[in-house]
């Protein structure tokens, strides 16, 4: 039952401003207002709830999960009431505002929730089913809206928060701790709260009336008023240790390099949502459930690009997959808004499917980054701040292309049967497409000595000398990985299994077996344990053929010689099979046969953490007193499990920095000339 009402809930938050959206033509008409007084409930809807996601954790840490929760539930209850009955447009935007305050509420608090109550293959499906229901609110909010819109009215589309009311009772008998222990609750910053509410709503009016209002007292006094709140703001995030804001985040390189791509993201996203019902309504007379099929496309590529990102940043790159997102933006608001007039509704497909696909795509390799970027307390506080910023975007996209539209500005050369539908369909692509061209996407490779101040918690652990370092074998200290990509690329072409070595690189690393399984399911194959057994072995036999003359990697033999110089044990733990290790062991020219732990000595090797275990063990050192050195995703995913501190480099890899921080890496080298252990 707790399940099944947070995935209701989840899905709520995520179809309302479409199904919003859908009502804004019958909302324009009931009040005889225009698009940008009637975006108020789509775009004040996404401030508050950018807000909400800031403020909710915080109050969690200190009433609990589930109080909280229930207190967020109510509001949006509350608000969704007073929306079904709002007898102006004022009241009904200020409803949607409590309907954004607690919704806020729900996506954090109730992944936290289910990381309480559920354990092991139980938490994997819980969260599995409120994936899912994001993804099923994405695809039938337009469904929803417009059916709800055809057969019962607008007002029912603004306020679908309603059947959340009884949600209330089923949360409040439920039992769960706090988020936090007591002795770790941290004050919070209500006045930093409150001057983050006055920046975020001034601006978004200020955008949103002053293209209507021009230079008078109703927009010079809240731009005044966001512009002394922000630098209040500022004042507080360096004096204050514990502020809403700090200044610490805010000047981050990562942070920096990361949140302004999230926002004009979701700019060009939400402002396409508020835009096409308008132009649906008003060129091609469409309503309701007609209305809400326009948006179908993008809905459902979202939902389809949504749970396929792991996927895509596997194939591509961390780096290429947020650009790719951007590109896709960009690219499709400039089709919706220079074909949708001329050329009909049939040209708002490609333009709708390329931005929910872009949608999709931009999130998760952001936020993976900003998580592997900073670290420590404050992770959670960057994290926070991202996600207010990134719906605050797309309230501010929203604000400003529906005034547009309202006064009908067209740049020379645009115009149509919708005065103001293509510039700002232009103006929206403007940021992703410079975000794409301009943007960093490659944060940077940090070293030991000069960036120990943004490790976080893994900080300590690189400060102190450890008892053992162990290391990788393939593509960490000798360059073997073309070699292994070549030998599996013929094996698995044998077993008539296509693959490119694009599929190959971030698999490189793993247990063999494992990785025979992976590459044929995703070609619809399926292994028997025999059949992956001989794949292995066969990719094995092919590789030493391709590994004639392996050469040790940059830095590797110093660095060896350096830990030995310092007195510090090191071995070799690597998946291979024992027969394939000896060719790449000779290419280190070492005075001495080092200890090596090959794959055939466990049952399971890499991600799983027993290849490390046996290591620590035969060097007799305690695993969290080791160091793991190595060059694929899997060596850091399987150091985070052995307990180890994972260091990534990058000399032999075929993956990204961004890929090796997102698996878990403490810290990233160039090469191992970088690495040295403290005296």
């Amino acid at each position: 039952m707790l399940l099944a009402v947070l995935a209701t809930l989840v899905a709520i938050t995520v179809a309302t401003n479409t199904t919003a959206s859908l009502a804004q033509p019958l909302i324009g008409e009931t009040f005889a207002v225009g698009p940008a007084d009637t975006a108020w409930v789509v775009f004040g809807y996404s401030a508050t709830f950018a807000i909400g996601t800031a403020v909710w954790g915080g109050i969690a840490t200190r009433l609990g999960l589930v109080p909280t929760l229930v207190a967020g539930v109510a509001l949006l209850g509350t608000g969704s009431l007073l929306a079904a009955v709002a007898p102006s447009l004022e009241l009904l935007v200020g409803s949607r505002l409590l309907q954004g305050i607690g919704s806020g509420a729900i996506p954090t608090l109730s992944t936290a929730l289910i990381a309480g109550r559920f354990d092991g293959a139980d938490r994997a499906r819980a969260l599995g089913v409120i994936i899912a229901a994001v993804g099923g609110g994405q695809a039938l909010g337009p469904l929803v809206g417009g059916v709800l819109i055809e057969f019962v009215g607008w007002r029912a589309a603004v306020s679908i928060g309603v059947i959340s009311i009884p949600a209330v009772a089923v949360l409040a008998r439920s039992q769960s701790g706090r988020v936090t222990p007591a002795g770790e609750i941290r004050p919070i910053d209500w006045t930093g709260a409150a001057l983050v509410s006055v920046v975020a709503l001034g601006l978004t009016f200020v955008l949103n009336r002053g293209p209507l209002l021009g230079v008078t007292a109703l927009t010079v006094v809240p731009l005044l008023a966001a512009f002394a709140a922000a630098a209040a703001l500022w004042t507080r995030g360096a004096t204050l240790p514990d502020a809403f804001v700090p200044r610490d985040v805010l000047q981050h390189p990562v942070f920096q390099r990361v949140v302004p791509l999230g926002a004009v993201g979701l700019s060009a996203f939400v402002g396409t949502i508020v835009l096409i019902p308008i132009l649906g309504s008003r060129v091609y007379g469409l309503e309701g459930l007609t209305l809400g099929l326009l948006l179908l496309p993008l809905a459902l590529a979202a939902t389809i690009a949504s749970p396929n990102n792991a996927r895509v940043q596997a194939w591509i790159g961390t780096p290429a997959t947020t650009r790719i997102a951007l590109v896709l933006l960009g690219v499709g608001s400039l089709v919706v808004g220079l074909g949708a007039v001329p050329v009909g509704l049939a040209a708002l497909v490609p333009g709708l499917v390329m931005l929910g696909t872009g949608f999709g795509l931009l999130n998760a390799p952001l936020l993976a980054r900003l998580t592997h970027g900073i670290s420590g307390p404050r992770q959670p506080v960057a994290v926070g701040i991202y996600n207010l910023t990134f719906f605050l975007g797309g309230a501010v996209g929203a604000a400003i292309s529906s005034a547009i539209v309202q006064i009908g500005f067209d740049l020379p050369g645009l115009g149509g049967a919708l005065p103001g539908f293509s510039t700002a369909q232009l103006l929206l692509a403007v940021g992703p497409l410079a975000a794409a061209l301009l943007a960093r996407t490659d944060d940077p490779v940090v070293a030991p000595a000069v960036h120990t101040a943004i490790l976080g918690p893994m900080s300590d652990a690189l400060r102190r000398r450890p008892a053992a370092v162990i290391f990788d074998l393939d593509g960490t200290l000798v360059d073997t990985v073309p070699a292994r990509i070549a030998g599996w690329t013929d094996v698995l072409a044998e077993h008539g299994i296509p693959v490119a070595a694009g599929q190959l690189e971030p698999t490189i690393g793993m247990d063999g077996r494992a990785l025979a399984r992976r590459v044929a399911d995703a070609s619809g194959r399926t292994l028997s344990d025999a059949e992956a057994e001989e794949v292995d072995r066969r990719a094995g036999e092919r590789f030493d053929v391709h590994n004639r003359q392996p050469h040790a990697l940059p830095g590797a033999h110093g660095a060896l010689e350096r830990l030995d110089a310092s007195g510090v044990t090191w071995a070799i733990a690597t998946s291979s099979r024992a027969e394939q290790v000896a060719a790449s062991v000779e290419a280190l020219a070492l005075a001495t046969r080092p200890r090596v732990v090959d794959g055939s000595r466990v049952a399971h090797a890499k991600p799983a953490p027993d290849l490390l275990l046996l290591a620590a063990s035969e060097l007799g050192v305690a695993p969290d007193d080791a160091w793991y050195v190595g060059d694929s995703t899997w060596d850091m995913r399987a150091a985070v499990a052995a307990g180890m501190t994972p260091i990534g480099v990058l000399a032999g890899a075929a993956v990204s920095a961004d890929d090796l921080h997102g698996a878990g890496a403490a810290i990233v080298l160039a090469t191992l000339d970088e690495l040295a252990v403290p005296d």
